[in-house]
């Protein structure tokens, strides 16, 4: 059946809302009779519709609920396009009513539903049965609709569609340099299904810009039933890109396999595509916090652009052996800031106080802020830092008491078709840090220069087929696994220059081998992940800080990681100076893996940090690689690799 193409009158006044309960109807002087579209048409041949009603329903919407967004109503001439297999039409007062196969259509609104009538005077429809609505790239499907074209808002009943969190405008990827021990570290990450959440809501408001609703279910997983929920009594989405949404929830509660429920607190926190953690940890420092620490993480949205999160700290281990319980020295704090801007600038802010004694602050507070402008695919980073704290290898852990200077990190550069990524880095930075030079004070504060540059390829020298991306084959990973074998190959060069006259550089090359064996599908030994490495290269001076000197010419790495039983996977992780004889890093982890969630132990013997680490996909919790503090900076042939998983925003 051809569409109809009733026009709407003129604009109301301001104060028209969504089918106001108060207001009276006039009763039709015609009985409304079934009609096809060329009889409208031939009825009303090009003129415009004048006439009176009002939609005979009851509301879903209240009244504080109305927002309009904003600007002046627009005028007459705008059409609805309506098509349906039973349509008719109340000449007084103005309602078109249409029935099977209904498809609707208005500005960027399109509507399908199994009834449908449309208020031309109030700019009102009414849907039910079987509703798909998409409004841009927004979908939602329900059983009960009321919308106004006017302020384009509306209410959807037992509401169903999804989020997306995966933004188009992501900051970019400009990479530190690439160096052969990440290569050999390379730690197994579950993949993501792509950004997307799906949700059901008793009842949702909405509008271009989002929706808020009540009595909301979300989860990551896109099988039924969900292996992992999140329900939470109110939640709200706000558009925050072209084509991604970020989620606002309150109190609530995980329900993992539809059994077991984990609360989560009474908070506001934000689930988008920026990395960050769960709401709660556990982990372990003894270098800062004197073992085992709990943390609480409250994320708060101060406007569209600026996130905030506070995590107050108890100092567990450290606080069982003292009194009282609760003192100062045995809480901590932490805070981190974000500000995006339009253009793709970020400021990031981390801050954290280990232990509340604030006449001891200067020795206590570490602190980085940062300013990151986008230039084409490379990346500008201004930056200053307080007592940061960074581990080098074999000289362990050093604090660098001031630095500020500006790095240029460029984007991963291809390199024809030959598979090979090349990368570079240059900075200048202004540095007060530990010494052992004769002459220097012990702590000196120096100007370095810094080039850097990096090549790599990866081989794959046999892969498996992969399988089909169903439910059989995602029983403990988010995509199917790949059995096969590769091979990483690069090389770097790093040249350091110092105001005090020293120079510092390294010529390094190397490569490592990865297995997988097993697709991660049966119920015990169906998956082992393996790798082994090695690097050298030549050293040319020393730096005259102890953070950023290159303490290791050679490196050895392996590691496994072997399905045990189940969703349980066992591994460890270490790099080995074989000319010093010496362990220089090792990680234990004990894994807990399901297609959309996980759960991981971890510690390390040679930093005596660890952590216990909840992981939801899509949530973006669980994205601190190897559980290590927050505010440690690892450091990797003479190069500071920034952990930007403890700052917002970062992808």
């Amino acid at each position: 059946m051809p569409y109809i193409t009733p026009y709407l009158p003129a604009s109301p006044p301001a104060e028209v809302r969504l089918a106001q309960s108060d207001v009276t109807q006039s009763p039709p002087s015609v009985e409304p009779v079934p009609v096809r579209a060329q009889d409208l048409q031939a009825q009303n041949p090009g003129q415009a519709t004048d006439l009176q009603g009002v939609i005979d329903s009851s509301p879903l919407l209240p009244q504080e609920d109305v927002v309009p967004l904003g600007g002046p109503i627009k005028g007459s001439g705008e059409q609805i396009l309506l098509d349906a297999d039973i349509q008719q039409y109340d000449q007084v007062n103005q309602v078109f009513t249409a029935q099977g196969n209904v498809q609707m259509q208005f500005r960027t609104v399109k509507l399908t539903a199994d009834e449908i009538r449309v208020d031309l005077k109030d700019r009102i429809a009414v849907a039910e049965g079987s509703i798909v609505l998409t409004q841009g790239k927004q979908k939602l499907s329900g059983s009960r609709l009321e919308y106004n074209f006017t302020q384009e808002q509306g209410v959807l009943a037992d509401a169903r569609g999804t989020i997306n969190t995966k933004t188009l405008n992501q900051e970019i990827n400009g990479p530190l340099v690439t160096d052969l021990v990440s290569l050999q570290n390379r730690r197994e990450s579950p993949p993501t299904t792509g950004g997307i959440l799906k949700f059901e809501a008793a009842r949702i408001v909405f509008n271009p810009e989002g929706w808020k609703g009540q009595e909301i279910r979300v989860s990551p997983d896109q099988f039924d039933p969900p292996e992992i929920e999140l329900r939470t009594p109110e939640a709200t989405v706000r558009r925050t890109g072209p084509a991604a949404d970020r989620l606002t929830i309150n109190a609530g509660q995980l329900v993992f396999n539809q059994s077991t429920f984990l609360p989560v607190p009474a908070y506001t926190t934000v689930i988008s595509n920026e990395r960050r953690k769960a709401p709660s940890e556990v982990g372990s420092d003894s270098f800062d916090k004197g073992g085992l620490y709990y943390q609480q993480n409250f994320d708060f949205l101060l406007a569209d652009n600026t996130e905030l999160t506070i995590s107050p700290q108890l100092y567990i281990q450290q606080a069982l052996g003292a009194r009282p319980f609760l003192s100062a020295e045995n809480t901590g704090l932490q805070t981190k800031l974000s500000v995006s801007q339009a253009d793709g600038q970020i400021t990031r802010l981390f801050a954290e106080i280990n232990g509340l004694v604030f006449n001891e602050i200067s020795n206590r507070l570490r602190a980085r802020i940062e300013h990151v402008v986008p230039v084409g695919d490379n990346r500008l980073t201004f930056s200053y830092g307080y007592r940061e704290r960074f581990f080098n290898g074999v000289l362990g852990f050093q604090t660098v008491a001031q630095s500020y200077g500006v790095n240029w990190d460029s984007a991963s550069i291809p390199i024809g078709d030959t598979g090979i990524n090349f990368s570079y880095q240059g900075s200048v930075s202004f540095i007060n840090a530990d010494s052992d030079r004769p002459g220097l004070n012990g702590r000196p504060e120096l100007a370095r220069y810094r080039v850097a540059a990096a090549a790599s390829k990866t081989i794959p020298l046999f892969i498996d087929q992969a399988s089909p991306p169903t439910r059989e084959f995602l029983r403990y990973s988010a995509r199917p696994v790949t059995p096969g074998l590769w091979l990483d190959v690069g090389t770097s060069y790093i040249q350091s220059w110092y105001s005090s006259g020293d120079a510092q550089s390294y010529l390094a090359g190397g490569a490592s081998l990865r297995a997988v064996l097993g697709r991660f599908v049966r119920d015990s030994f169906d998956y082992t992940g393996l790798n082994i490495g090695y690097t050298s290269g030549f050293v040319g001076g020393t730096s005259p800080f102890l953070f950023d000197r290159i303490g290791s010419r050679e490196l050895i790495s392996a590691g496994i990681l072997q399905q045990v039983w189940g969703p349980f996977r066992a591994g460890v992780q270490t790099i080995f100076d074989p000319l010093r004889r010496q362990t220089v890093d090792t990680y234990y982890t004990l894994n807990f893996d399901y297609r959309t969630y996980g759960l991981s132990l971890t510690y390390n013997p040679v930093r005596q940090i660890g952590g216990i680490q909840l992981r939801v996909d899509e949530f973006n919790w669980g994205t601190n690689p190897g559980g290590r503090p927050d505010q440690v900076t690892d450091v990797v042939n003479g190069v500071e690799r920034f952990n930007r998983n403890y700052l917002p925003n970062t992808p």
